[in-house]
């Protein structure tokens, strides 16, 4: 006896041609997938190189003086802090680099290094001048209150600095949100709680209105806080302040949970952002 089956209904027809077209092998890939590889990064920016001796190149950061040459420099306020006076060879030579791999061969070249982390015998700062801000964006990641309250009471009480605010909310709060005063007061024990009193968010990079604000405030020091989309949001913003010609320094501070900054070995550990 034969069975007797339901005809399907057109819809469910197309339905089936179409998952078979995905299966099928693509021959050729999509237009707008073929552009996309050739188009060049937003985020990417020209790497600052430097050649020495034995194959020794120093991918360098890019800095205040790449646009304003003829900057001054002032004595590191911490030569006259009584707790970091008596260290002997406590500020870290210009020329001193990290390299990036460890180990290498007897006869290879030197390979890839970068700058030393670290306060230096000159500033280009005067405490008095200083008008510092803290934004910390993308996810959350422990710790993170405790780089506001470090960076806020290392500004106040071993540079002397006494402006420092925060951004709430992430990039779009530089153009969104009034600032928070932040003093050695108000950060003495956040770092007993979780997330960022800051709060963050992820995305709102408008790099045109967050370089307004840094200048409508007369923000000159900018700690940015994130991970590596963070990061390459502050290159964008760096490139934006020496385009205009500020004298404005851009810090990112890396940080993540997944490890997808390369170079730091750890983030967010007091022994980087206190020892360093």
């Amino acid at each position: 006896m034969e069975s007797v089956g339901v005809a399907p209904a057109p819809a469910a027809v197309a339905v089936a041609e179409q998952k078979m077209k995905l299966l099928e092998p693509r021959k050729e890939p999509l237009a707008s997938a073929a552009a996309a590889a050739k188009a060049p990064c937003k985020w990417a920016m020209k790497k600052k190189l430097v050649g020495g001796d034995a194959g020794y190149v120093l991918e360098d950061v890019p800095h205040l003086t790449d646009y304003m040459p003829e900057l001054p420099t002032y004595p590191n306020p911490l030569q006259d802090n009584p707790a970091y006076s008596v260290v002997k060879q406590y500020f870290v030579n210009t020329d001193d680099t990290v390299t990036q791999k460890i180990v290498v061969r007897k006869n290879s070249a030197r390979g890839t290094h970068f700058r030393r982390a670290g306060p230096r015998q000159r500033v280009y700062f005067q405490p008095d001048e200083v008008n510092a801000a803290i934004v910390t964006c993308g996810g959350l990641c422990p710790g993170l209150n405790t780089v506001i309250r470090e960076l806020v009471c290392g500004l106040y009480d071993m540079y002397g600095v006494t402006s420092v605010v925060g951004i709430e909310g992430g990039y779009k709060g530089f153009y969104s949100r009034n600032t928070v005063t932040l003093t050695p007061k108000s950060v003495n024990d956040i770092h007993k709680r979780g997330g960022t009193i800051l709060g963050t968010s992820r995305g709102g990079h408008d790099t045109a209105k967050i370089v307004d604000s840094l200048q409508d405030r007369g923000i000159n020091q900018v700690y940015i806080i994130g991970g590596d989309g963070t990061q390459q949001g502050a290159s964008v913003i760096y490139e934006e302040v020496r385009r205009r010609g500020l004298k404005c320094a851009v810090v990112g501070v890396p940080k993540t949970i997944d490890n997808d900054i390369a170079v730091l070995p750890s983030f967010l550990c007091p022994c980087i952002y206190v020892q360093e």
